[in-house]
């Protein structure tokens, strides 16, 4: 059985929508989509909350303990295990772990907010499983796996940071943004009124009109709120569309998943520093690995000016927006994901310290191989050397040799067309004086002919 055989179970304190289920189903598809069986675990309650279920296989109990915990255990034998977690429980207890399960994880993520009855339904979360050995924690941010690693104890080894991812959209808009405008989109509830604020100060100061998308209980009083805001233009648009909105805008102040959603269609993008309801600063290729180490909320991060992240998101080139882009294709997509979470799932282990000595010496020993075979080759090539130096002289010797006698052939041929040149015009003297001879001949010829006329 390969490594992918081994199917993946996702625990999920409870089905209730938000980032943490959208977290797990991106997971659990792109595992799917890779080969790897993936399976969802959750309490019963409400089933259908969302699209990202769709396709996926989710099983359901009564409980994480009891009858519900011998079905989990059942369904976790084999496994490989992502155990998501409300932040503040220490999923890490030592009474709440595994058996049987080959690998798992903890996944901190902050307290649910669903129902009355599902907060009841994840009363006995994490499930008191029996375990050996402690699991490896995951934090979606490097602040917060500092924070965890001082306040809960653990090891450094046993926390790794496990970031958001998005899954990547199939076409990017033909539109470059342009800074007409800021969107921000987010549930409408009071927990989320820091973004609210971040966003309304950033249109401020760019005078610009601020759209509001989303939804949520308290629509009207964001209404309210956002009229009472002196020069601000703003309305609120109650949907659950969000990718529509984020194609056709120009400037996104958001956080998390949204900011991540934003970036990968090629907007500008400007994260809210949580919780003051300032501005942690805008997105760009320089400023990425500051932002994802807070998992893109901006915990911890100072705010900036609302007129100079205004102004470097006015700055961001062509090329910055692929850029980022790029990053986002590049660390936050669901198989970026994936792989970050088998690497953690299963961790090179160091090898034995006798394993480390013996490999030592072999590395020793090699290297003296080596070193001698290096030594057996300088000295062929210093042999190869004087060769190729006598040839080189013997040649020498030679090319003086013939550029000598070549010097003499060449006295020679000057010799020889001397001799020519004087032989020629001996040949024309010649030439000439016997066609005297032949005038004379012919002259005497007449002469004798004319005597020999007059004495018949």
């Amino acid at each position: 059985m390969t490594a992918h055989e081994n199917p993946l179970v996702i625990l999920l304190p409870e089905l209730a929508l938000g980032g943490l289920l959208r977290h797990a189903s991106e997971v659990a598809r792109q595992a799917r989509l890779e080969g790897q069986p993936a399976t969802i675990i959750s309490v019963r309650g409400e089933r259908d909350v969302s699209e990202h279920l769709a396709g996926l296989e989710v099983r359901l109990v009564d409980s994480w303990s009891g009858a519900g915990q011998k079905q989990v255990l059942q369904w976790m034998e084999g496994a490989e295990v992502l155990l998501l977690s409300p932040r503040r429980r220490r999923c890490w207890r030592r009474r709440s772990a595994w058996r049987g399960a080959r690998r798992w994880e903890c996944m901190a993520r902050p307290e649910p907010t669903g129902s009355g009855s599902a907060r009841s339904a994840s009363r006995c979360w994490p499930p008191p499983l029996a375990r050996r050995g402690d699991p490896r924690c995951s934090s979606p941010g490097r602040r917060t796996s500092t924070a965890w690693r001082e306040s809960f104890g653990i090891s450094p080894g046993q926390v790794s940071v496990l970031p958001n991812a998005i899954p990547l959209p199939e076409t990017l808009p033909m539109t470059r943004p342009g800074m007409g405008s800021v969107l921000t989109a987010m549930r409408l509830a009071n927990d989320k009124r820091w973004v609210l604020e971040a966003a309304a100060r950033l249109a401020t100061a760019g005078r610009v009109p601020l759209k509001v998308v989303g939804q949520g209980p308290h629509a009207d009083e964001f209404r309210a709120w956002l009229g009472s805001r002196p020069g601000l233009s703003a309305e609120v648009i109650e949907t659950e569309d969000f990718d529509t909105h984020l194609r056709e805008a120009d400037v996104v102040v958001a956080v998390g998943l949204v900011a991540l959603e934003a970036a990968a269609r090629g907007r500008r993008v400007a994260v809210a520093a949580k919780p003051g309801g300032g501005l942690a600063g805008a997105l760009t290729p320089s400023n990425w690995a500051a932002l994802q180490a807070t998992n893109f909320a901006g915990l911890g991060l100072p705010e900036q000016p609302p007129a100079e992240v205004w102004t470097t998101l006015g700055e961001m080139t062509a090329k910055d927006l692929e850029d980022v882009a790029g990053l986002v294709e590049r660390t936050a997509s669901p198989r970026a994901l994936l792989e970050t979470l088998r690497r953690h799932l299963r961790p090179v282990q160091p090898p034995a310290p006798g394993r480390l000595i013996m490999a030592f010496a072999d590395l020793t020993a090699s290297l003296e191989q080596r070193a001698a075979r290096l030594a057996h080759d300088a000295s062929e090539l210093e042999k190869a050397r004087d060769w190729w130096h006598q040839q080189a002289q013997a040649a020498g010797t030679q090319l003086r040799e013939a550029t000598a006698y070549l010097g003499e052939v060449e006295k020679a041929r000057d010799w020889w067309h001397q001799q020519a040149q004087a032989a020629g015009t001996q040949l024309q003297e010649a030439t000439a004086y016997l066609g005297e001879v032949e005038k004379a001949r012919d002259w005497w010829h007449q002469q004798a002919g004319r005597t020999a006329d007059k004495n018949p």
